[in-house]
Parts: structure tokens; sequence; C-alpha cells
């Protein structure tokens, strides 16, 4: 009997041995190889993760700034062609820590450079390429001289195009996933879901203060006076927060001296 169940034993032994052999084959984990083995970024790595939160910062400070470049609240400046300049070699960048960053399918992850590569070229590479064309043509429309690139920059689509930046928000709902999936206690999914829902409502009211900002100011052009020179107001900083405050209270019960004339 011990003889026997030392085979039964030995048996069942060997089989887990080459199931556990199976299951760490690299085909099966879908693992890359050579040299792509440190390459290959692991989409719950730390490093992805300190990739998504840069530019989910970057995110953040495009929704902030472009809507006060397209409302003339922000001037021309050295520094901000050079902020320009180094936002637009991040987002480069990112098109091409796209390819190497692996994917799920199911429970496993695919870490082979063929088939990342290829399912990101069938997913977002069009949107993310055609963003990125998009803001290469901008920022070398803006930091360029001459006669007909000044016309074109009078205009206001070129202005628009900078807005095109913004189709990049799943950065920051990647983000917030991730921070959800981190978290346990639900009093912090909680919290951090109120946040979410207050962010959202300030980036909402600063786009409507741009543009009402904007409204006050086309009387301006059109040989009349708008509320920004109605109203008294030391630079067109006071005219922002004035314009922020309006839009807040359109949002609550209460009320604003501030109205179209």
């Amino acid at each position: 009997w011990d003889l026997h169940s030392l085979e039964n034993t030995g048996s069942t032994t060997f089989e887990t041995e080459d199931a556990c052999d199976e299951f760490d084959d690299p085909a099966d984990e879908r693992r890359a190889t050579g040299l792509f083995r440190h390459v290959m970024i692991h989409p719950e790595s730390q490093r992805r993760l300190l990739w998504v939160m840069l530019c989910a910062g970057l995110l953040a400070w495009d929704t902030l700034i472009i809507p006060m470049e397209l409302a003339s609240l922000l001037p021309e400046s050295l520094e901000s062609e050079a902020a320009s300049l180094l936002v637009l070699a991040v987002w480069c960048l990112d098109l091409l820590v796209n390819f190497v960053t692996g994917y799920y399918t199911g429970v496993l992850v695919e870490m082979r450079p063929g088939l990342v590569a290829q399912n990101y070229l069938k997913s977002w590479f069009a949107l993310d390429f055609s963003v990125l064309m998009v803001d290469i043509l901008t920022t070398f429309l803006y930091s360029s001289t001459g006669t007909f690139v000044r016309m074109v920059r009078s205009g206001r689509f070129l202005r628009m195009a900078r807005l095109f930046r913004l189709l990049r928000f799943r950065r920051l709902l990647e983000v917030v996933s991730r921070v959800t999936d981190i978290l346990v206690s639900e009093t912090s999914l909680i919290v951090v879901r109120f946040m979410s829902l207050i962010m959202m409502i300030l980036v909402l009211n600063h786009f409507i203060a741009c543009a009402w900002y904007t409204i006050g100011c086309e009387e301006r052009y059109n040989g009349g006076a708008g509320w920004v020179d109605e109203t008294i107001l030391e630079n067109s900083g006071h005219a922002y927060v004035a314009a922020f405050h309006w839009s807040l209270t359109q949002f609550t019960p209460a009320t604003q001296n501030l109205h179209p004339v």
C-alpha cells in the first residue's frame, strides 16, 4: 500500500510540475523576449502609473491654459512658447510609449511587441496621431513669423484648433480608475468620486468664465462697450475672477451684478 501511494504521489508530483511548466511558458504568459523584455511596460506597473500621472498633469495644464488663450486672457511670451514646446515633446514621446505598453486580453497581459503595436494601431492610434499633428501644426504656426503666418494666427480657427488637445481626456479617466482600484475603503471611494464631481464642475465653470469674458470683450471690437468695459476692473485677471464668480452663480441660488450690456 505504501509503494502504491508513493507511486501515485510521484505521478501527481510530475503532473503538477508539468502544469507549472505549462503555466510558466512565455507563450502562455504572452511575455516579450530578448531586448524587448526591458522595453515593454506592464499596464499595472509603477512606471506606467507615473507616466500616466505626468500626462494627466499636462492635460490638466492644457485644460486650464487653452480656454484662457482662446479668450485672450494670457499674453504671448517666450515662456508660454517654451512651455508649449515642452508639452509637445512629452506628447510625442507618449505616442511612442503607447507602442510598448501591454494590454489585457481577458485575465492575461499581452506583452509581445508585435501584438501590442497592432492593438494600439487598431484602437487609439488614429485619435492620438491626429491630435498630435494638430498640436504640431498650431505650435509651429504660433512660433513662426511672417505676414501669412500672422494672418493665420489672428484667425480664431487656429486658436480653436488647440481644443483638440483636450481629446486626450481619457488620461484623467485612467488615473481615476487606477486610484479607485487601489482604494479599498468605501469611504475613500466616496471621497474620490465626490472630489471628481467637484473638479468637473470647476472645469465647466472655468470654460464658462472664459466664454463670458470673451462675450464681454466682443463689443469692444465692434466699437461698443461690453460688461468688461462697463465694470471697473484693474486688469484681465480681475475680469476673469469676476467672470468665474458669475459662472458659479449660475449653478447656485446666488446673484451677481454682471450682465450683458
